[in-house]
């Protein structure tokens, strides 16, 4: 009988070892969730459930009512001055209690992946607008999403417009 190199790693008592806490290291880091764990659920009266589609739009449509033309204010958080990902988590936070990440990097790792073709109004969109550069509107319904532009602030586009078409990147649906 021929004895192959790599049977030693299973007579040696310190080898099995290694290889048992690889292999248990493996299968605890393949049981880790999502990266939903970033939210957080604040408890207030205005709390609603975002799979009602059409609370979510409602509110959708008056946040952009509200906010409608503030002006683009790169880390901005205020109706004086908001950039993208600040108008994510102040409608989040304020509109439906939930607590996102401040950042559309980490925005974008919040929930669960969706396709185009299931978005429901509170979905997020995600768009590749330069080499490195991501933006982030939230999905109103129709193909409609409000957004903060750099020229025009606060504002509601379309994804079938030729520009969001063509840099659309990927939707999340912010999951509880």
């Amino acid at each position: 009988m021929k004895i192959l190199p790599y049977t030693f790693l299973f007579i040696n008592g310190r080898s099995m070892n290694f290889i048992i806490l690889i292999i248990l290291a493996l299968g605890i880091s393949g049981c880790a969730t999502p990266s939903t764990h970033l939210v957080s659920i604040e408890t207030n009266e205005y709390c609603v459930l975002l799979q009602n589609k059409a609370v979510a739009k409602n509110i959708l449509l008056a946040q952009y009512e509200e906010w409608k033309g503030a002006k683009y204010e790169y880390g901005g958080l205020t109706k004086n001055g908001v950039d993208c990902s600040g108008l994510i988590y102040e409608t989040f936070l304020t509109k439906f209690g939930i607590k996102l990440p401040r950042k559309s990097i980490i925005q974008g790792k919040v929930g669960i992946d969706i396709s185009v073709s299931l978005l429901q109004p509170g979905d997020l969109v995600f768009f590749k607008t330069g080499i490195t550069a991501r933006h982030i509107g939230i999905y109103i319904d129709d193909s409609d999403f409000i957004h903060v532009s750099e020229t025009l602030g606060v504002t509601k586009s379309s994804l079938n417009d030729p520009y969001w078409h063509a840099r659309y990147w990927k939707a999340r649906r912010i999951t509880m």
